[in-house]
């Protein structure tokens, strides 16, 4: 089987469209997302349907979660900087009521069986969604790591795509949707034989 991962999209609406559109004409079916979908940039709640209309399996990110919970949790805006909370308070009161509960309810993390492959999905990393893994994260992490989630592949939001095989536990982080440059990034997981696999695709910048 191969599928593809998506991360930190920020409500970049039409990047999301792009690179869904893209995997659908090379017939990628199954698309996961490591959370952080929402922020006030480009069409928030359009971002959020069209994941539901693409049938997109999504976690939680921490971003989603200080987002939903803003009006309801007073610890967390104590955490935020000015800016920060300026941010999950626009982006707040721009989500539509529906879409609001859609992402509140996601789980932080899911175990999914892929063809008998334990596939562990999450944000930050098994333990922790505040975690960010990493390619220079220590091996003896990551194998606590393995052991703590008993999966084949633990796939995780992160700063820079990589992949990393620990013990027989394929470690593979998500880049950002949109990069920098303005190149639009993804990846592909190949469960199909006994080497799993990761490797990130790119898209050239989008024509203005």
């Amino acid at each position: 089987m191969i599928f593809a991962a998506i991360g930190a999209l920020n409500s970049t609406f039409s990047a999301l469209d792009i690179v869904l559109t893209g995997l659908r004409e090379t017939g990628i079916q199954i698309i996961i997302n490591t959370g952080n979908m929402v922020s006030i940039a480009e069409n928030i709640n359009g971002t959020i349907e069209l994941l539901q209309d693409r049938g997109v399996l999504c976690v939680q990110g921490e971003r989603d979660r200080i987002t939903v919970e803003y009006n309801r949790k007073r610890g967390i805006r104590g955490r935020l900087s000015k800016e920060e909370a300026e941010t999950a308070a626009r982006a707040h009161a721009a989500l539509h009521p529906e879409a609001l509960e859609w992402v509140r309810a996601l789980p932080r993390a899911r175990r999914m069986d892929m063809d008998g492959i334990a596939v562990m999905l999450c944000h930050g990393s098994p333990l922790s969604p505040r975690e960010t893994l990493s390619p220079k994260t220590a091996v003896v992490r990551l194998q606590r790591l393995r052991e703590a989630a008993l999966a084949d592949i633990i796939i995780c939001g992160a700063e820079t795509s990589f992949s990393r095989s620990v013990s027989g536990t394929l470690f593979v982080g998500v880049g950002p949707l949109a990069l920098a440059d303005g190149t639009l990034e993804y990846t592909l997981i190949n469960t199909e034989d006994s080497s799993r696999r990761a490797v990130s695709r790119r898209i050239p910048k989008p024509p203005q």
